[in-house]
């Protein structure tokens, strides 16, 4: 009785100040993902007009490491120096997309960890890679430097669910408290009962309270999620950075056959090699039966 009494006295104090904590996350994780949708996507457009470039020139890749670390290394060189910040105060200092790259941590180090992905003849699961590459970073990984963002995402995409049912239990609560006084009132002494009525109307009022909390701390909430995204502008950069490595394990293996297509190959090779053989050797035995019946012929 004593939790429900807790329960009673603080449950809309705690969702006032869930549904604050949770709006003050979201608009964070929202500028971090906005941060991070402009320092990744351009990172990958510009990997995907270098490696564009080099396509036109029709030139093969012959050592895939070489040629990776030159790639990035070019595309770092000519990266644009600018801002990428969302602040509005001129005197931050700014942080290029070339000092972003040239982290322990960074995007480029994680590419080149998957060269050995990147050299194999069969095509790798490029959403998987991508997602590798993106998770080496902290800053795409969590906000604040230590909030998981995967998991307050989840989180947050619950809560105004949440609030409704906590808005619903709170009512239940309320009615719960409330109905058991009706009982205590004696009808032969209702001069004494304004006490007991007070407290019925009070627990009824705690329902509709928690009802009308619920229902607009998840209106709030579901607002805010509409406003402020954060699955899609992550799904965003996620399918940029797929298409970027896909890109890119098809320019270093070019027209190149797999394996099993080489082997298809020269089967086939093979094949038609004997197909014409045994044709020349038909041909050949025709021609030699065409002139006996001649010869025959004659001497006849």
């Amino acid at each position: 009785m004593l939790v429900i009494e807790m329960f009673k006295n603080h449950l809309i104090e705690i969702m006032s100040t869930v549904c604050f904590v949770a709006l003050c996350l979201r608009v964070v994780a929202h500028r971090a993902n906005r941060k991070n949708q402009a320092y990744f996507n351009a990172f990958a457009h510009s990997v995907i007009k270098h490696l564009e470039e080099e396509e036109a020139k029709k030139e093969s890749v012959e050592d895939v490491d070489v040629w990776l670390e030159n790639m990035l290394n070019n595309v770092k060189e000519h990266l644009p120096d600018r801002s990428l910040r969302f602040q509005k105060n001129v005197n931050l200092r700014a942080e290029s997309l070339t000092d972003y790259t040239d982290g322990k941590q960074s995007v480029v180090i994680a590419i080149k960890q998957q060269a050995d992905a990147l050299k194999s003849p069969y095509p790798p699961n490029f959403q998987e890679m991508a997602d590798r590459v993106l998770h080496q970073d902290s800053r795409w990984r969590t906000i604040l430097g230590y909030v998981p963002i995967d998991a307050l995402s989840r989180g947050l995409d619950v809560l105004p669910n949440l609030f409704v049912v906590c808005g619903i239990l709170g009512t239940f609560v309320g009615i719960t408290i409330s109905l058991p006084l009706i009982g205590a009132i004696d009808i032969n002494k209702l001069s004494e009962a304004g006490p007991i009525l007070n407290k019925f109307v009070a627990g009824i009022a705690f329902s509709m309270n928690t009802s009308i909390a619920g229902i607009v701390f998840s209106i709030l909430m579901t607002l805010v999620t509409a406003l402020f995204p954060l699955s899609s502008i992550r799904d965003d950069v996620a399918k940029n950075f797929e298409r970027c490595i896909e890109f890119m394990w098809y320019r270093i293996h070019g027209n190149k056959l797999s394996p099993a297509e080489q082997k298809m190959t020269n089967s086939f090779d093979k094949m038609s090699t004997e197909m014409a053989r045994l044709l020349t050797d038909i041909r050949d035995e025709l021609k030699d039966q065409k002139t006996s019946d001649s010869q025959r012929k004659r001497g006849a």
